[in-house]
């Protein structure tokens, strides 16, 4: 009966993992993240459900903690996009703009311009302020990286039931 029952939810696995291995690939550790938070989400659902564990509300508090710290350095939030949102806050918007090589049509340059007109005196004090700014971002990520996998090193081992 157990076999039954077994090969039904490994059945029930696969069609649920389906769609995050089709829309996987191999060559951005991104998506080895993503396949990490899932699993991790699923572990911390079991626990939750049918788990044995004294402490299972603490091991399920660690886990989902973890999931979150991985959105915030990893995720669309982070600390380098948050330099971008400093930028803007104290300079204003910034566009886009795809330049063309002139000797390759298929390629383009990408540059930012403030909406706002600056002097030339004046980019040049905001570059050099933009480059304080992502190098004080760069910092917080590198930092946030570290702590987050340090926290996942120092729980992991108790994220079973």
């Amino acid at each position: 009966m157990w076999r039954v029952k077994r090969f039904f939810r490994n059945i029930v696995r696969i069609i649920k993992w389906i769609p995050r291995l089709w829309n996987n690939e191999d060559w951005e550790y991104n998506y080895a993240l993503y396949l990490l938070k899932f699993k991790l989400g699923d572990i911390a659902n079991y626990i939750e459900k049918n788990g044995h564990l004294e402490n299972g509300e603490h091991v399920i508090s660690r886990i989902r903690t973890a999931i979150r710290f991985m959105d915030k350095v990893y995720g669309d939030d982070d600390y380098l996009s948050e330099y971008h949102k400093q930028v803007e806050a104290l300079y204003g918007k910034r566009i886009m703009v795809n330049n063309p090589v002139p000797d390759n049509p298929h390629l383009t340059t990408i540059e930012f311009k403030f909406v706002k007109n600056y002097s030339d005196e004046e980019l040049v004090a905001i570059k050099k302020h933009m480059v304080l700014l992502s190098n004080e971002s760069i910092k917080k990520q590198k930092r946030a990286h570290k702590l987050l996998w340090e926290f996942i090193e120092h729980n992991i081992e108790n994220w079973w039931d």
